[in-house]
C-alpha cells in the first residue's frame, strides 16, 4: 500500500479545471491523520492543515480543502 512520507510534496488537480493544481507538503503524520502545508499558496487562503487519512485499494489519500462533491484529492 502506498503511504504518505514526511517531507514529500504531493499534487492534486481540480475536476472542473485540470490546469488548476495545488501542491501539499506533508509536515507530520500519524496512523490516522496527516498535517500539511500548501506550497505556493497566496496569503489569506485558510484551510485545515490537519486532516484524516482515508485508504482504499490504491493506497492512502486525503482531501486538503475539505470534503465536497468536486473536492481535489491528494493521493500517496
Amino acid at each position: 500500500m502506498k503511504r504518505f512520507k514526511i517531507g514529500q510534496t504531493y499534487q492534486a488537480r481540480f475536476i472542473g479545471d485540470s490546469n488548476t493544481r495545488i501542491n501539499c507538503k506533508v509536515t507530520h503524520r500519524t496512523a490516522k491523520r496527516v498535517t500539511f502545508e500548501l506550497v505556493g499558496s497566496p496569503r489569506g487562503i485558510q484551510v485545515p492543515n490537519t486532516v484524516k487519512i482515508h485508504t482504499d485499494d490504491e493506497g492512502e489519500f486525503f482531501f486538503p480543502l475539505g470534503r465536497y462533491s468536486m473536492a481535489p484529492t491528494i493521493r500517496a
